[in-house]
């Protein structure tokens, strides 16, 4: 796992605004998701750490449209 991933997906809980936790089943997709994704990932968000990780992951980054993905790391806690 990279450290850009793990930065990411430890931050979703304390970070996202209006959070009160997703439940560690979501956060280990979370978890899954983001480590998966190339070293070549860029997040389309302005919110970024100084490594360049996202401040923010929320569901969104679990949904198969490319179009929600794109909205992962708003910090909206997004939910269904």
């Amino acid at each position: 796992m990279s450290s850009v991933a793990c930065s990411a997906a430890n931050l979703y809980l304390e970070m996202l605004p209006g959070s009160e936790g997703v439940g560690p089943k979501i956060e280990a997709q979370l978890m899954r998701v983001i480590s998966a994704r190339p070293a070549s990932f860029i997040p389309r968000t302005r919110h970024l750490l100084e490594d360049g990780s996202p401040r923010f992951t929320n569901r969104l980054a679990l949904e198969a449209s490319p179009y929600l993905q794109q909205h992962a790391h708003n910090p909206v806690n997004w939910y269904p």
